[in-house]
């Protein structure tokens, strides 16, 4: 029983420390809407706003890769920007324009 409970708090330690610190924003129209720190463990993901009719999601790879994934409730479908975050000056970027709007979502690690 010992050994389960070391093992299981082993495999909680090791989880949170892969948790990664990232920023996430959401623009539209160019005016910045949404501004969210978020601490993502390694194979999760955590919703970061809805704009409109849109749905934000950044998803841990793991291998300090990264997705946006981006759900559009008008036309149910889904966006996504794919990207490797190794140092705070690295981005990931998802970009929508059409006549009527223009959105774009942007994530950076905080800190490494």
């Amino acid at each position: 029983m010992k050994k389960i409970i070391l093992i299981a708090t082993g495999l909680l330690f090791v989880q949170l420390a892969a948790a990664e610190d990232l920023n996430c924003q959401i623009s539209l129209n160019t005016k910045l809407v949404v501004n969210k720190n978020i601490n993502l463990p390694m194979t999760r993901s955590v919703s970061f706003g809805e704009v409109e009719a849109f749905r934000f999601k950044i998803n841990n790879f793991g291998n300090s890769k990264f997705q946006i994934e981006v759900f559009d409730g008008n036309n149910p479908s889904r966006g996504y920007a794919d990207g490797v975050l190794r140092s705070p000056s690295d981005q990931i970027k998802w970009s929508f324009w059409s006549r009527e709007i223009l959105l774009e979502s942007v994530c950076t690690l905080l800190k490494r």
